[in-house]
């Protein structure tokens, strides 16, 4: 089973690897932690890593607390296959949609 850490890890080399500058476990506002901090061409994308169902739930209510921060780009989600449904990964193997983001 994948940890968060080895999630951020992947993540984080993959985003490199894209020319993305990354930084991991930040501060972006008031104590509030941003699990990965992803910067190019200008854009700041906070990106956080939830296993289950408690975690999605919260890191949405932080995420529509941060979305007037004025720096922030993109606030995205990245979980691991076990956490999404079935219903979910059938939907997202067969839209045409790119993955959703909670855009300011």
């Amino acid at each position: 089973m994948e940890t968060e850490k080895d999630i951020e890890t992947l993540l984080s080399q993959k985003l490199r690897r894209e020319g993305f500058s990354v930084n991991t476990d930040v501060v972006i506002y008031k104590g509030v932690m941003a699990d990965i901090i992803a910067e190019k061409e200008g854009q700041r994308h906070v990106i956080e890593i939830k296993r289950d169902r408690k975690g999605i739930i919260q890191g949405i209510v932080s995420a529509k607390q941060l979305t007037f921060l004025p720096n922030i780009s993109t606030i995205s989600f990245a979980l691991p296959s076990s956490a999404r449904s079935s219903e979910t990964r059938h939907r997202e193997e067969h839209s045409s949609l790119p993955p959703q983001e909670c855009k300011r």
